[in-house]
């Protein structure tokens, strides 16, 4: 056999393998930290999607993105970089909302912000915050008069249009089972069936139903149902080997919060998006 006959070149060629070896060894170890992988990468991989209004978006013919969970990123970035004692740079990086997880825990991103917090997604990634909570509001049609209590609604003859798989739909069975539930393929189609006079409300979040009132005013009245429907929204990033990464951003999501920064963002891109925060009822949380 060669290395036999070359017994030097064998143990050079077994040297530069142990030395591969303990330089992969190394990078899996560094690549099981995010906060040393971010620092050593001076950049922070943060997830964004796509045309949702008031959420992310980005003007025609702009590379600037926007959305109050895009200030909330930036915000973030920069009390990272101030803590590491550097200038972090921001990679946005296109997800969706069946894909963000995967893309937390592939490395593919490093933080993504408006996941609500449930048990099961808390079990899979790190999720930090709650950075908001926007209750569920029902929104109805002229000439519908929405009572601000679940128990009012919950009548076999109101019918309430709902998108399938939302937390809203999950509201309408918990809170009224006795109406007529209409579960449609998305929060459009819901909007549409009241605009349309087939339902009489649809429950969804704050925003998508303020821009839906902007836009068509056959839908009269937006009312916060009591008592609270509303989960919390966190960021998530992955569960990583030392946890510093996630530790810092739940400590900067708490104060955050805290000092009110979460309305004040939210209500600054609303307006950025041509709404009129004004219409938002008067118990609206954050």
């Amino acid at each position: 056999m060669a290395f036999l006959k070359h017994p030097g070149g064998f143990l050079r060629s077994c040297v530069v393998a142990l030395s591969l070896a303990t330089a992969l060894v190394g990078d899996a170890q560094a690549s099981d930290s995010t906060w040393q992988d971010v620092k050593a990468r001076g950049v922070v991989r943060v997830g964004v999607i796509p045309a949702r209004q008031c959420y992310y978006w980005q003007s025609p013919g702009s590379d600037e993105w926007k959305g109050f969970p895009v200030a909330m990123s930036r915000d973030a970035v920069d009390a990272l970089g101030q803590a590491m004692g550097q200038k972090l740079k921001i990679e946005y990086v296109t997800t969706s909302w069946g894909t963000s997880i995967l893309d937390v825990q592939s490395g593919k991103i490093d933080f993504f912000i408006g996941l609500a917090e449930t048990p099961q997604r808390k079990q899979a990634v790190y999720m930090f915050g709650p950075l908001w909570t926007l209750p569920d509001v029902a929104v109805g049609r002229q000439g519908f008069n929405v009572d601000n209590t679940w128990a009012a609604l919950n009548k076999p003859a109101t019918r309430v249009a709902v998108a399938m798989g939302t937390t809203s739909e999950q509201a309408a069975k918990k809170y009224l089972p006795d109406s007529q539930i209409r579960s449609l393929k998305n929060s459009n189609d819901a909007i549409l069936d009241v605009q349309s006079g087939k339902s009489d409300i649809t429950l969804t979040t704050a925003i998508a139903g303020l821009a839906a009132m902007q836009v068509n005013q056959n839908l009269a009245n937006m009312v916060v149902p009591r008592p609270l429907s509303a989960i919390p929204a966190d960021g998530v990033t992955r569960r990583d080997g030392d946890g510093k990464f996630y530790d810092f951003l739940q400590k900067w999501a708490t104060r955050y919060y805290a000092e009110g920064n979460t309305k004040k963002r939210v209500l600054e891109a609303l307006g950025e998006c041509g709404l009129d925060s004004k219409r938002l009822p008067a118990d609206m949380i954050f």
